[in-house]
């Protein structure tokens, strides 16, 4: 029979008979302590059952049935801590009855905890594998086991629209550059028009009947306009070099104007981007977008409940924030990065893969994720032992990326392949290009009803006159 310490019985006489060395005492100090004091806290129960608290929280853990009541038995789906945790209870030889917990982490009302924490520091539950954030110093009656994920708590906000592909047309070049490009074109057809007028009065001898195109500022911004539009202007300009020079170069001016707006508007109406979008703590709570907590966070950090955040909304159902966020945009949440993470590429995610809810890189705060058990709980250095060889032999980071790698192949099943080479455009990209078409077709026939009625007016007052003249 071999002991701890490597030593078997038969071989303890040996070493006092022998010299002994530092090692060998040592060996006999562990036999003797282990003969004197034997581990009392056995490695297997038999298969005994513990109550362990549990709600819906992905990925940690994942539950088969959502709609369940208070304390009722429970089934497991999935979640990398469910694994751990499921590893644990098998080394150890438990059987675990999981019980569901509506009020999740809970809250301290009048010096008392609901939720699973309540449960576990009045022994009613053992433990609780929810993504528990360490708060052991807050609860005297718990005691919490080594961290195995580091949470971090960031904002989640509305991800920026895009702009409206109608915009597209407009927005190629900034307000400023559209106003100097108007002044560019009354300036020049001014300049133009006087130009001729002057050349006309000096040379005298020039013939004016072939050039008339030129002779007035309307004239001139018209045929200047054509060039803007890339169409047919005079085909006879005046025959004075001067003249001739400053339509060249309004003609090259627009050649490349209209390249740069070409080249842009296509990439606008392929990609027409999105807006603002929100990118720091100041930004939030500048915009109008209502903020809410869920409860665990506001007691970990209870400063969250001054003025400053304004706080709106508390998250009593994180699905239904989740779904504000993403699809309302009209909130704004801090929440655990690890379990967002896993719901933006499993579920809140468009047919293009884009994610609807979005952050910025700010950390708000960092918290271990522990597994709590009731104060002097005697398993719980061998659960540590447990945790740390789960962590070291690298078994929960593959639970983890297994989860989240599944998750999102589920998620994008349904999405839509774009080829990146090629983008057939369709009427949804040429939605500014038909949309001045109708503005431009309604304007035409107001002009075309005003004229009519402009030229009937002018007929029946001429007739008019002409019948009083009679």
């Amino acid at each position: 029979m071999e002991n701890q310490a490597g030593v078997e019985m038969s071989q303890i006489p040996q070493y006092w008979i022998t010299g002994l060395t530092t090692s060998k005492i040592k060996q006999v100090a562990s036999y003797i302590m282990f003969t004197l004091f034997p581990n009392k806290i056995p490695k297997n129960f038999l298969g005994c059952t513990i109550l362990v608290g549990a709600f819906e929280f992905s990925p940690n853990i994942m539950l088969k049935k959502k709609d369940l009541t208070s304390s009722s038995h429970v089934e497991i789906e999935e979640g990398h801590e469910y694994r751990m945790f499921k590893t644990i209870m098998h080394y150890v030889n438990l059987s675990v009855d999981f019980r569901y917990n509506p009020d999740m982490w809970g809250w301290e009302r009048n010096g008392s905890w609901d939720g699973v924490t309540g449960e576990i520091a009045r022994g009613e539950r053992v433990t609780a594998p929810v993504d528990f954030w360490n708060k052991c110093h807050l609860v005297p009656e718990l005691e919490c086991s080594v961290a195995f994920i580091i949470d971090h708590i960031k904002w989640w906000v509305p991800c920026a629209k895009q702009y409206p592909r109608w915009t597209a047309m407009t927005r190629v070049f900034k307000p400023s550059l559209w106003l100097t490009f108007l002044l560019a074109w009354v300036s020049v057809a001014i300049c133009m028009s006087l130009v001729v007028t002057a050349n006309y009065k000096i040379n005298t001898d020039v013939s004016n009947e072939h050039n008339q195109s030129y002779t007035s500022l309307i004239k001139c911004m018209l045929n200047f306009w054509a060039v803007i539009l890339e169409e047919s202007a005079s085909n006879n300009p005046p025959h004075m070099p001067a003249v001739r020079a400053m339509f060249l170069s309004w003609v090259l001016y627009c050649w490349a104007v209209n390249t740069v707006y070409q080249s842009f508007l296509t990439s606008f109406m392929v990609d027409p981007g999105v807006q603002h979008q929100l990118s720091s703590p100041e930004e939030v709570y500048a915009s109008d977008l209502d903020i809410g907590f869920i409860k665990a966070i506001v007691t970990i950090f209870p400063e969250l409940n001054a003025k400053k955040y304004r706080c709106s909304t508390h998250c009593e159902n994180n699905t239904v924030c989740h779904m504000r966020v993403a699809y309302d945009s009209n909130l704004a949440i801090m929440f655990s990065e690890v379990s967002m993470d896993y719901l933006i590429a499993s579920k809140y995610i468009t047919k293009e893969n884009k994610p609807l809810i979005c952050t910025f890189d700010y950390i708000f705060g960092t918290q271990p994720v522990v597994l709590p058990f009731m104060k002097g709980y005697p398993l719980l250095p061998l659960i540590d032992d447990l945790i740390l060889h789960i962590l070291q032999s690298g078994l929960f980071d593959f639970w983890t990326k297994q989860i989240f790698y599944i998750s999102t192949l589920e998620a994008l099943k349904d999405t839509e392949t774009v080829d990146s080479e090629y983008v057939k455009f369709s009427l949804e990209h040429l939605e500014s290009a038909y949309g001045f078409l109708v503005l431009g077709c309604v304007f035409g026939l107001f002009l075309f009803i005003g004229e009519n009625v402009h030229f009937n007016y002018l007929k029946k007052k001429t007739i008019n006159s002409t019948v009083k003249k009679k």
